[in-house]
């Protein structure tokens, strides 16, 4: 689905549009929207929750963790910032966890390929 943000029909309610994209699984749609949204209202602290969930969707972790950074320096009591942080930490070290799974099995399948072709 082709998503084309226009800069006139930005409004704070942006991030409530940009939820229902994320729940949609429309990620890329929801970061052209979110990141619109905080270029017209870059006061909105909910603008950074919405496109750090959507960056994490991504797997982009890192920028999430950064948005959170800048969404905090705007609104620093916010706890809902506080959790994605806290989200954003825990998801990143289960993907971590799951690379090193991954390479350990891909390495197991090679040294078990390796011996096969020995014995042969």
């Amino acid at each position: 689905m082709l998503f084309v943000v226009s800069i006139m029909s930005i409004s704070p309610t942006f991030a409530i549009q940009a939820d229902s994209l994320l729940e949609s699984g429309e990620i890329d749609a929801a970061v052209a929207l979110c990141r619109a949204g905080i270029e017209e209202y870059p006061s909105f602290s909910t603008g950074y929750i919405m496109l750090a969930r959507a960056e994490m969707a991504r797997g982009n972790f890192a920028e999430a963790s950064r948005l959170i950074d800048i969404g905090m320096t705007i609104s620093p009591r916010n706890l809902g910032m506080l959790r994605l942080q806290e989200e954003i930490s825990k998801a990143f070290i289960q993907h971590e966890e799951s690379v090193v799974a991954e390479e350990s099995v891909v390495a197991e399948e090679s040294v078990v390929a390796e011996e096969s072709v020995v014995a042969e």
